[in-house]
């Protein structure tokens, strides 16, 4: 497939989730480095595309690793790999061709966590009664979830004679979800960018040690000017007025919404010369030493203010 003809498909995915494309800025380690939860800022140039609210978050749209999808396709089958153009009509949001590489690297969540209804779609194509009995276990999901932390690549390719056709295979594969993220600034003051408090999400499974999470383990590997797919999401508290005494309280990365609060109103008193009630905000981390987020920001704010 001509790479205009895909991209123009991947336009049309991103288009239909209302979903566009930002340059990161820069990004900050917040935690000592080397230390074992790893909380980083990142600063996003929204300017022209986006606005937001004090309180709003960012959501985030996670992209599966083009060597990995390959490397999957591969095994799975030799039918097809990540070469192979499908047409859809309007499924996703696409009406046209794309390749099966940018489909299972934007939008399908192929490497995240399988569900019972899966297995229970996937025997429907399973022959051999005994496989199919062992994939309609519920206990059995649930034991290969913790001890290998199994994906919806690894289901596929451990029962590979059920092997659905390429549209069935695609029509039970969840598309992946947006990653929500409050946003850390405030629009009164950074305007044309957002910053987020995001702290890299790590499990632990038996027989692979420590694993990441889809969109943290994409965002641990970018670097200033890569881009993100992203849409603001309008948060669910209605942010406080000048004259109201607010108390908040955050531990980790939760301390995100309340520092674009604290924020907003730093700015109003320095820049706009307004005056405002009392502002508490009362925060935790594990180590002080290590994870004391915006410690020299909040330390100067005490002061000054």
């Amino acid at each position: 497939l001509p790479e205009k003809l895909d991209t123009r498909s991947v336009a049309q995915y991103f288009d239909s989730v209302n979903a566009v494309s930002v340059p990161i800025l820069n990004i900050t380690h917040l935690s000592e480095t080397g230390h074992n939860r790893d909380f980083l800022a990142f600063n996003i140039d929204i300017g022209g595309t986006l606005s937001y609210e004090v309180g709003d978050a960012l959501e985030i749209f996670p992209t599966n690793d083009e060597e990995r999808v390959a490397e999957f396709l591969h095994s799975y089958s030799s039918d097809f790999d990540e070469r192979t153009v499908v047409k859809l009509n309007h499924a996703f949001g696409i009406n046209g061709e794309i390749s099966l590489c940018s489909l299972f690297c934007i939008v399908l969540d192929v490497f995240g966590k399988p569900t019972m209804h899966f297995l229970q779609q996937l025997a429907t194509f399973e022959a051999d009664e005994d496989k199919r009995k062992t994939m309609l276990d519920v206990d059995n999901l649930k034991k290969m979830s913790v001890e290998k932390g199994v994906t919806f690549a690894d289901l596929l390719l451990q029962y590979k004679s059920a092997h659905p056709p390429l549209p069935a295979l695609l029509a039970m594969i969840p598309p992946m979800k947006a990653r929500a993220y409050s946003i850390a600034s405030a629009p009164s003051a950074s305007p044309n960018s957002v910053e987020l408090c995001i702290l890299i999400d790590t499990y632990w499974v038996e027989e692979g040690g420590i694993r990441f999470g889809l969109t943290c383990d994409m965002l641990r590997k970018m670097h200033p000017g890569d881009h993100l797919r992203c849409r603001i999401k309008p948060g669910s508290m209605e942010p406080p007025s000048h004259d109201q005494q607010v108390v908040c309280v955050g531990i980790g990365s939760g301390l995100a919404p309340h520092m674009g609060f604290l924020r907003e109103r730093v700015h109003a008193v320095t820049v706009l010369g307004k005056e405002v009630a009392t502002f508490s905000l009362y925060f935790g981390n594990r180590f002080e030493r290590r994870e004391f987020l915006y410690s020299d920001e909040l330390k100067k704010y005490a002061v000054e203010h």
